[in-house]
């Protein structure tokens, strides 16, 4: 997608709180598929709580979401998926970056083997780029 932005923080803009920790995609990707998922439902937490952190946003409960995801047989992970895509283009001009809203393609290739692994990767590359932004040092 082309920027919608060219990275200029909007003047409403919060500041940015705390950054995550940057994680390798293909690391992420490659627990993911050796823990048979579980390691995903991790990464759900730990990125909901960074996302949390870093937005300000106290209405995310990363707590919530994974019981949400487990009582509802997963169907919340679809939800959540689309929920957190779509707040990248707000993080990304808290941090001055180009703002590309791929929330759409991202959430629709979620549905497609194989294509979900690009998403996750790709969505965890986004992350990293907006921590790195906002002063995160690669751990």
């Amino acid at each position: 997608m082309t920027p919608q932005n060219p990275g200029s923080i909007p003047p409403d803009a919060p500041p940015p709180g705390t950054p995550g920790t940057i994680k390798d995609p293909i690391v992420t990707l490659l627990l993911i598929a050796f823990t048979c998922g579980i390691y995903g439902i991790y990464w759900l937490y730990v990125t909901s709580t960074e996302m949390q952190n870093f937005t300000g946003d106290h209405s995310i409960s990363p707590i919530l979401e994974i019981v949400l995801v487990f009582v509802t047989g997963g169907l919340y992970g679809i939800y959540w998926y689309y929920k957190y895509f779509s707040m990248i283009p707000k993080m990304q001009a808290q941090v001055g970056l180009p703002v590309t809203d791929n929330t759409l393609i991202w959430f629709i290739l979620m549905f497609v083997p194989i294509a979900h692994f690009y998403s996750v990767w790709s969505f965890q590359t986004e992350l990293n780029n907006i921590y790195t932004a906002a002063g995160q040092q690669a751990a």
